[in-house]
């Protein structure tokens, strides 16, 4: 054993009495995950949720068209509808538009959901994106509902409506996206760590801690956005009405609405309470895959980071 590695102890003696000095133990320091810091959370959340937007894009694409189908028009039960159910709505849109179209707005898609899931004004920063995203998904080259607005990208639009509107333009419509993430972010995050506690002692083992495996993340995403689309829905219904609304050009003003309060008068007194909940069926289909690909990915690559750094 070489001199440089062996150190031997040598106990001190306190001068007065002579007797040794108790030698005092530090416990090690416990240092802050890596997981924990913020620009690490923010690349894993905007990783987790561009994942599972590009997976639930033509959910959301489907769900857009059938929110619009049939705005502020009184429809008896019977009245052909072009988009009636998602498998029907997705070959039709898969016949006649080709395959792509199922991932119309996906770049503006993946903006929006860095901006709103790792900025604190999220839905104030991403929300031109979300605007360009509903536009987008809005146009059908065969069956239109709702405005038809003909972008071919996000960059085109994101210029026509500054060039023709200005800043006003690219935040129409975002007192709706404003409510709209006030009311289905706190019920996500809320509805999923309260499941996710539930999930977490039903299924660990006795005597152990609350269970953090896939299956916990899974069931309580599910439950999660089972109750995140019920309290949502009218107000996504308002958002997507008020994003693609044609403005005059010489007013300046919504052609339908006046705003968000005009938005949920008038749809309520034409389309009734049911207006509210167009294609909510289409809604869960859409959030609970996304809420369950969001949770599970984040908790995976955290879990990762914790692991590796």
């Amino acid at each position: 054993m070489s001199e440089s590695t062996f150190k031997p102890h040598i106990p001190q003696y306190n001068e007065t009495n002579n007797k040794p000095v108790a030698q005092v133990s530090h416990p090690p320091q416990n240092h802050a995950k890596l997981s924990d810091n913020r620009i690490v959370n923010f690349v894993n959340a905007a990783l987790a949720s561009c994942f599972a937007a590009s997976i639930t894009n033509s959910v959301e694409l489907v769900k857009t068209r059938m929110q619009l189908q049939g705005e502020l028009v009184k429809t008896a039960p019977n009245t052909p509808k072009v988009y009636k159910n998602f498998p029907q709505a997705i070959s039709l849109i898969v016949q006649k538009e080709g395959f792509s179209a199922l991932f119309k707005g996906l770049s503006s898609a993946f903006i929006y959901q860095t901006a709103l899931n790792g900025i604190r004004i999220g839905s104030i920063a991403g929300s031109p994106f979300y605007l360009v995203k509903t536009r987008m998904q809005s146009h059908s080259s065969f069956a239109s509902v709702g405005h038809q607005h003909n972008y071919t990208g996000t960059w085109q639009a994101l210029t026509h409506i500054y060039s023709t509107r200005g800043i006003r333009g690219l935040f129409q419509g975002i007192s709706g996206s404003c409510l709209r993430v006030a009311i289905g972010s706190p019920a996500q995050l809320v509805s999923y760590d309260y499941f996710k506690s539930v999930f977490g002692m039903k299924f660990a083992s006795p005597g152990s801690p609350p269970d953090n495996s896939f299956k916990t993340h899974f069931c309580s995403s599910m439950a999660a956005s089972l109750f995140v689309v019920v309290f949502m829905n009218p107000f996504d219904v308002v958002n997507t009405r008020l994003y693609n609304q044609k403005r005059d050009h010489i007013t300046n003003k919504g052609v339908l609405y006046n705003g968000l309060f005009d938005c949920i008068a008038k749809t309520a007194r034409t389309e009734g309470i049911a207006g509210f909940y167009k294609g909510i069926t289409v809604h869960y289909l859409r959030m609970g895959p996304h809420t369950i690909l969001t949770f599970v990915a984040y908790e995976h690559l955290k879990s990762l980071v914790d692991k590796h750094f």
